[in-house]
C-alpha cells in the first residue's frame, strides 16, 4: 500500500508497473494479479481513481498485456 501512495504522491497518470520500483527489496508475491486487490483498496481508500484509457505494460512478465491508467487522489 505504501507503493501505491508513493507512486500516487509522484505521479498524476500512472500504470500499475509503475508501482513496482516503489516497493522495497525482499518483497514478492507468488502471484502477481495479487495487484489488484491492493489497487482497489486504494480506490476505496482516496488515494486513486480508475480511467477509463489502457496503455500496453511495459513488464517482459506481463507480454505487453494492457493496463489501466489510474489517476491520482494524493
Amino acid at each position: 500500500m505504501e507503493a501505491v501512495f508513493l507512486t500516487a504522491f509522484d505521479h498524476s497518470h500512472f500504470i500499475v508497473d509503475d508501482v513496482w520500483p516503489y516497493i522495497g527489496q525482499g518483497y514478492e508475491t507468488h502471484e502477481l494479479r495479487a495487484m489488484g486487490a491492493v489497487m482497489r483498496k486504494a480506490v476505496k481508500i482516496g488515494w486513486i481513481e480508475p480511467t477509463e484509457n489502457f496503455i500496453l505494460s511495459s513488464r517482459v512478465t506481463s507480454h505487453r498485456n494492457p493496463r489501466r491508467v489510474w489517476k491520482s487522489r494524493v
